[in-house]
């Protein structure tokens, strides 16, 4: 499957070896389907050199499935289409696999990594310890300009409805929560944990939006941390991260995936 295609032809099923693949027309209603070209226009003013560049893009292209997972990212043509040599597309895809997001297949070269309804759970459940922990550390250092500024992105998130924008707004929520930790190998695992949930966050939110719920959870999470309630903090962040692994795999599992899969 080369870059920049869904498929090509229509799936009819949207069930493979217990892999979650995209619909074609899903794509298409959620205008996801950015060329890579448009989504590497988005990402060049955030970059500082050219393999950030390209690793930006190319993230953003899995995370949002522009690139269906399984598909081939063949490095001649990922540089011709963003107009850089094979050197920082091969640096990219290296930054790439240490974050799980691509596969190096023996024969074939790089493939986005498969998505899994075992593998969110996986995701959500290493987030909730880790998380957790980020709190106890963060949360005596937290400042009032902290909690300003998290309020701020909750207002941002409930007057949007674009996933894309979602999702940010979402993982700047947690890193203010967790800025009063040392930003170290933590942090660091956190947020690689985001970026591969994100990839399942994504789908839902172009179906459902943020809920409501969720923003109330948020603000509660402000609440807490400022009130210096560490264990208060974690439970609810347990039962947040929780809530939102089981709605997922809810939705999934409506489209036909086994819960197993």
């Amino acid at each position: 499957m080369e870059l920049g295609k869904v498929y090509a032809r229509r799936l009819q099923s949207l069930r493979i070896d217990n892999i979650i693949v995209y619909d074609t027309d899903e794509f298409i209603r959620g205008k996801v389907m950015d060329s890579i070209k448009q989504i590497a226009e988005r990402c060049a003013d955030r970059s500082h050199s050219t393999p950030d560049f390209v690793a930006a893009t190319l993230r953003e292209a899995i995370v949002s499935g522009a690139i269906a997972p399984g598909s081939v990212i063949r490095q001649d043509t990922v540089a011709a289409e963003i107009d850089v040599s094979k050197i920082p597309v091969r640096e990219a895809l290296s930054r790439l696999e240490a974050e799980g997001l691509v596969q190096f297949q023996r024969n074939r070269g790089a493939e986005v990594a498969p998505v899994s309804i075992a593998q969110m759970r996986e995701l959500f459940a290493m987030r909730e310890r880790l998380e957790c922990l980020a709190l106890e550390y963060s949360i005596p250092n937290l400042t009032k300009p902290d909690f300003v500024r998290a309020r701020a992105v909750i207002k941002q998130a409930k007057r949007s409805s674009d996933p894309v924008e979602l999702c940010r707004f979402n993982h700047d929520f947690h890193e203010i929560l967790y800025s009063g930790a040392a930003d170290g190998l933590l942090r660091d695992t956190i947020r690689r944990l985001m970026t591969l949930a994100e990839r399942y966050i994504r789908i839902h939110l172009r179906m459902t939006g943020m809920s409501a719920r969720t923003n109330a959870e948020h603000k509660e999470l402000i609440r807490l941390a400022r009130d210096r309630d560490i264990d208060g903090a974690g439970e609810l962040m347990t039962v947040h991260l929780a809530k939102a692994a089981q709605r997922l795999a809810r939705h999934f599992e409506k489209q036909g995936f086994s819960p197993a899969g």
